[in-house]
């Protein structure tokens, strides 16, 4: 099936709408800490490139033992559905610490899977 460039232009304008928060999640994909919300501790911006990115580096507390491996956004602020995320260069943490993740190298982009 052909999709235009302006349909899918007009769906990732729209697509920030649905993120309602971010966790990050070790080597399974569950999530390892508590979730960042829009709004609240961030908001969503479009920028020139077609991508969604927070409108700040988003902070969180990290438990001794754990391994952070990822990040994921949510429909949700506390439940919901996965809508996409990406993997991280894992980092383990054997005391309790903070990870840091980028506003500027962490984006959500709609494409189409194949």
């Amino acid at each position: 099936m052909y999709v235009s460039d302006s349909y899918l232009n007009t769906i990732s304008e729209a697509g920030g709408a649905n993120v309602e928060s971010v966790a990050l999640v070790d080597g399974g994909g569950n999530e390892v800490t508590g979730r960042k919300t829009v709004p609240g501790d961030f908001e969503l911006n479009y920028d020139e490139t077609g991508v969604w990115r927070p409108d700040a580096d988003l902070t969180f507390q990290i438990s001794g033992g754990t391994t952070v491996a990822g990040w994921r956004a949510y429909d949700d602020p506390s439940a919901g559905n996965e809508l996409g995320g990406a993997d991280l260069s894992e980092e383990s943490y054997d005391n309790d610490g903070e990870y840091t993740l980028l506003a500027d190298q962490t984006g959500f982009v709609h494409q189409l899977q194949n």
